[in-house]
């Protein structure tokens, strides 16, 4: 389910929600690495930077789920993805549980003078 923007927003401030980042590899200048805060696509998936593009692309399968790399870039970051599957989702487990475990404070915790 998609919120609205300003109820993502809203939850974002009060709750103090913080995009987690893990970089996890890099391929011929390209980049990758998993993200936590989106609410696009849920599947198990990598970020693949290069110069100023960028593609997420589903771990399992190598699908790319969105944007866009030059075609040999393109490739060669789907063929590293599925070369190395195995680590990319245990990385992904990995950060996802550090992203919904109590890594973050309610700011209905605070103590105001």
């Amino acid at each position: 389910m998609k919120y609205p923007k300003e109820i993502r927003d809203f939850l974002y401030q009060v709750f103090e929600i913080y995009d987690i980042r893990g970089y996890v590899g890099n391929c011929d200048g390209i980049k990758f690495e998993i993200r936590t805060k989106e609410t696009n696509h849920a599947l198990p998936h990598v970020h693949a930077e290069y110069a100023e593009f960028n593609i997420s692309i589903e771990i399992a399968t190598g699908k790319i789920l969105a944007g866009n790399l030059p075609r040999k870039n393109e490739k060669m970051a789907v063929d590293w993805v599925l070369a190395n599957k195995e680590k990319l989702l245990n990385e992904w487990s990995n950060i996802a549980i550090s992203a919904t475990s109590n890594l973050t404070k309610t700011r209905l915790n605070r103590r105001f003078i």
